[in-house]
């Protein structure tokens, strides 16, 4: 029996980097099957996030278990200044790492401040990283629809102010007739 893939027809470009390289993990090969449930992926690894191979990117997959929870916080707030745009709009992430409820509740507070969608998921819940990562998928391109949206209204806004001002022109010249 054949699974249907949510995102049928689309190539995914997942982007894989792993903050530790000299670790070579089983779990980038966990995550690639997971996520494969999604659709066609072009699954690509970078060795940072100003990589230009990261481009373009729909989801950023960030393997983050060598991160020391005392360290987490500092090392989230870190990324998120380095993190990459798209067209103005922020690529998701998932971040891979086991790290302690406290600061669990303190990154919670730091996504809340921040304008960049990301998920911190427990390697024990890998299994979950499909909906996840589909929910995700779905946001960012609910916002690059908004953006389209807006850059669609904002040119039809300058096109009738180019009439309204032909119009005026038109105007003034036969009121300035005999």
């Amino acid at each position: 029996m054949s699974v249907q893939k949510v995102f049928h027809g689309r190539k995914l470009r997942v982007c894989y980097w792993n903050t530790d390289p000299r670790v070579v993990s089983t779990g980038r090969m966990v995550l690639e099957s997971e996520l494969a449930q999604l659709g066609d992926l072009d699954f690509r690894e970078v060795r940072a996030l100003d990589d230009p191979s990261i481009f373009p990117c729909d989801v950023l997959v960030i393997a983050g278990q060598k991160v020391p929870d005392d360290e987490f916080i500092g090392w989230l707030q870190r990324i998120q200044t380095r993190m990459i745009a798209q067209g103005g709009i922020w690529v998701p992430a998932v971040i891979v790492a086991d790290v302690a409820p406290s600061v669990l509740h303190e990154a919670m507070t730091a996504a809340i401040r921040s304008n960049w969608y990301f998920d911190i998921v427990s390697p024990d819940h890998v299994r979950s990283l499909p909906i996840r990562v589909a929910n995700f998928l779905r946001l960012h391109d609910h916002l690059h629809e908004l953006r389209r949206y807006g850059e669609a209204m904002d040119a039809l806004q300058s096109k009738v102010n180019m009439l309204e001002a032909q119009v005026q022109a038109i105007h003034a010249g036969r009121s300035s007739q005999p």
